[in-house]
């Protein structure tokens, strides 16, 4: 979705926060570390309009307790300590750490898909990126789809579809002609999909301030987290009950 951008500028705030070893970890494996900043996103563009085993794992995901999923990977990774594997890990928490302390603020404007396409609005005018749809960046080579078919468990080639289909309709949702952002609403519209919300096209007329702060916020709450999570990486300890929420911030 193009909260995507937002995702993205995230991963980036974060990064001078975190120690030099950590930093420069993720420099060295950056295109792994922003793939996993769009967390379990990458999935709802596999096949977007209609059901699909990949697309409801994404769904699955965002549902239930992220505790049990990072441990499980965090447990892996401290047998591994494949350093790819962790950059996208931790681009993959951070998502976690921003949906959970942002959605509660989301959905109190009853608007969700409007509000997040409005941040990622706010977000692209105040950066100015030569290209928003940050999928343009990802991999799609053989070495990652296979690294992130282990981590999630499943097939490289449903990673590289994943893949393939959030550039496919990033350029799409970005798309800086506006006839071509019509067209995409509109389909979307007779399609009655709540999603039609997402193209990037519209009055913009919701207040963020609340949801920027939240923002901000989390940048500090992220840089902690991160380091506690590499920490229990490398030395096999526990997972911070922080991640008990799901991805809405919700206990279930």
């Amino acid at each position: 979705m193009p909260a995507s951008y937002t995702h993205q500028c995230f991963g980036d705030d974060v990064l001078p926060h975190l120690s030099t070893m950590l930093q420069d970890l993720i420099k060295s494996h950056k295109d792994y570390y922003d793939l996993g900043l769009q967390g379990p996103d990458l999935f709802f563009y596999f096949h977007p309009t209609r059901q699909s085993m990949v697309k409801e794992y994404g769904l699955k995901l965002h549902q239930e307790s992220a505790h049990p999923f990072f441990e499980e990977r965090i447990a892996y990774l401290h047998m591994n300590q494949d350093e790819r594997a962790i950059a996208y890990m931790l681009g993959f928490i951070n998502h976690y750490l921003l949906d959970s302390a942002l959605h509660p603020l989301i959905n109190k404007t009853g608007r969700h898909f409007a509000c997040e396409r409005d941040l990622d609005h706010f977000f692209i005018e105040e950066r100015q990126p030569k290209n928003p749809s940050v999928a343009d960046r990802f991999s799609k080579e053989e070495t990652l789809c296979k690294i992130l078919g282990t981590l999630m468990h499943m097939e490289p080639i449903l990673i590289r579809k994943s893949i393939s289909s959030f550039q496919f309709y990033g350029a799409l949702l970005y798309n800086k002609h506006k006839p071509i952002l019509l067209f995409c609403r509109s389909v979307l519209s007779a399609m009655r999909l709540q999603n039609a919300d997402m193209v990037m096209i519209g009055n913009h007329d919701i207040d963020l301030s609340q949801i920027k702060e939240g923002y901000y916020a989390c940048i500090e709450e992220a840089s902690v987290q991160l380091e506690n999570v590499y920490y229990a990486i490398t030395h096999g300890t526990e997972l911070s009950s922080r991640f008990i929420t799901n991805y809405y911030g919700e206990k279930t």
